[in-house]
């Protein structure tokens, strides 16, 4: 199973535990709004685009989705 390979971490179209956020607006608990653009090819959890005012390099990330609001 290709997502259990811990050597890399990719962005991949599909969660591995089987969310369905792909291309919506989220709202996370403290980088506020953004758009799910993938999940981790590891653990299923997305990864967004956020675009309220943090720093460029926190504008796409990885996090649990237990922290969308």
């Amino acid at each position: 199973m290709e997502h259990l390979n811990t050597n890399i971490v990719r962005i991949v179209e599909t969660s591995c535990i089987e969310l369905d956020l792909l291309g919506k607006t989220i709202t996370h608990k403290t980088k506020g709004k953004g758009v799910v653009v993938g999940y981790s090819s590891v653990s299923g959890e997305p990864f967004a685009f956020f675009y309220n005012d943090q720093h460029i390099t926190d504008r796409v990330c990885c996090f649990s989705h237990d922290e969308i609001i």
